[in-house]
């Protein structure tokens, strides 16, 4: 059955709405409301479908939290069934219990899924799966995926983890994708591995391209994962912004595809995971390239409406917990560092200033992350990238081969050493060491008993010399 809403009508189904192939819902100005009156796995199927567009609908379900209805799900009576120029779009989902949009078989051809704005659902936001019957057709069955531009408000209001904004099996465009309000436990994007059994054939996020993201936790104090990669084979993503949650390159723990093929990062920021690391990879050959952490910032002023004059107290919001052993929060007024139980003391809720603010007053609470990025796997590349100072470590590895098979050029842990290579005054290369210090040290190790050498035949004598001084 297929029908199409009349302007300023609110449809009651108390069974799903199917469409089937060919059969568009067009967009109106008037808007329009599916509601179920009673049970149904979905508010709208999609079955055996292609060739039409399913757009400006507002679908609402009956809560989020005491159901497992789905909003707008794609059936099919075979699983090889492949879906093809289909635009799902401008869709307004929410309060159901399991996914707002969802695509769990068969295969997908010129499939776009844009601009939808999906709010208070039990699970995933958008679930998007390629699987089939047929092992063979594994590296063939998705072609021309894009998703693009849709927000996603409060997901997991049911299942309590393992939930994502978006999740996503089979290759994609993902670009301009937002995820606000993410609760602990769960991910704002999640790029999966592949399941290689013949009963059950999920291709892997393999070659999927993940750009202009946006992932916002609800409590930068717990531990939420703004973007998790571990679909195994030659991902780029960035650039994209994790504001108080984590980024993840993990290795991947069901079949894998592509194993040998790491990730590349590229412009991504991570912002204010108080106290936990910003960056984790134990998947090899990973990459971070131009990738920043930040520790989180509150800010006090009057424009901000959250000093006056004579306040001695500044309330810390989430509160100061969850910082790790040895970090202290840092003030800053007026641009100046203050010195902590000289100038000010930590409560679990506050900054308590000795001295009373002026009305002129700004003040900075910066509460640190831990290290910016954590390497457990060999052949990971850092180019560029860094961190701000107030991080317990720059780059932190796991064991000694992460460390001399991978390699880090360029990055900047503030008002710490480091090694930048650059052409000096003169058009002369070199390696400069800079750091806080005014004699910073330049050390050159070799691995086991190898040997710093310097290769110049011509000159060989003059640059004995020079070394010995």
């Amino acid at each position: 059955m297929s029908s199409t809403a009349d302007p300023y009508t609110d449809i009651d189904v108390t069974a799903a709405l199917f469409v089937d192939a060919r059969v568009s819902l067009p967009a109106r100005k008037e808007a329009r409301i599916l509601r179920p009156s009673g049970s149904t796995t979905a508010i709208v199927c999609l079955v055996d479908y292609s060739e039409g567009v399913i757009e400006g609908f507002e679908i609402q379900g009956p809560d989020p939290a005491n159901n497992v209805m789905h909003g707008l799900l794609r059936t099919v009576t075979d699983p090889n069934h492949i879906m093809e120029r289909v635009k799902i779009r401008d869709f307004c989902i929410h309060d159901v219990g399991s996914y707002c949009i969802g695509q769990q078989f068969g295969g997908l051809r010129d499939v776009i899924v844009e601009n939808n704005v999906i709010e208070d659902t039990g699970a995933d936001g958008i679930d998007w799966q390629v699987r089939t019957g047929k092992p063979a057709n594994i590296e063939n069955n998705c072609w021309g995926v894009k998703i693009l531009g849709n927000t996603i408000w409060r997901p997991a209001n049911r299942l309590s983890s393992d939930v994502s904004g978006i999740g996503l099996r089979g290759q994609a465009i993902l670009e301009g994708n937002h995820v606000y309000e993410l609760p602990a436990g769960c991910y704002g994007i999640e790029l999966v591995p592949g399941i290689g059994t013949v009963a059950d054939w999920r291709q892997s996020a393999n070659r999927t391209i993940c750009s202009d993201w946006y992932v916002e936790a609800a409590d930068p104090t717990s531990d939420t994962v703004g973007l998790l990669a571990w679909a195994s084979g030659g991902i780029t993503i960035g650039p994209g912004y994790a504001k108080g949650c984590r980024v993840q390159s993990l290795a991947p723990s069901m079949t894998p595809y592509d194993f040998r093929n790491g990730r590349s990062f590229t412009g991504v920021i991570v912002d204010g995971v108080r106290g936990r690391d910003a960056f984790y990879s134990n998947h090899p050959r990973t990459q971070f390239i131009g990738c920043r952490s930040l520790s989180e910032n509150q800010y006090f002023e009057a424009k901000r409406q959250n000093l006056v004059a004579g306040q001695t107290s500044l309330p810390i919001k989430f509160g100061t917990g969850n910082l790790a052993s040895g970090m202290a929060v840092t003030v800053f007024k007026n641009g100046t560092r203050l010195t902590l139980a000289t100038d000010y003391t930590v409560t679990s809720t506050t900054i308590e200033l000795v001295a009373s603010a002026i009305a002129t007053d700004a003040f900075i609470v910066v509460l640190p992350s831990s290290r910016a990025f954590r390497r457990e796997a060999d052949y990971c590349v850092f180019d560029g990238g860094g961190c701000d100072e107030f991080h317990s470590n720059g780059v932190s590895d796991l064991a000694a081969s992460n460390t001399t098979t991978g390699l880090i050029d360029g990055f900047l842990w503030e008002r710490k050493p480091s090694v930048s290579q650059r052409l000096d005054v003169g058009a002369t290369a070199g390696l400069t060491a800079t750091g806080p210090n005014a004699d910073q040290d330049l050390r050159l190790s070799p691995q086991g008993s190898g040997l710093v050498r310097i290769d110049n035949p011509s000159y060989e004598t003059c640059a004995r010399k020079f070394i010995d001084g």
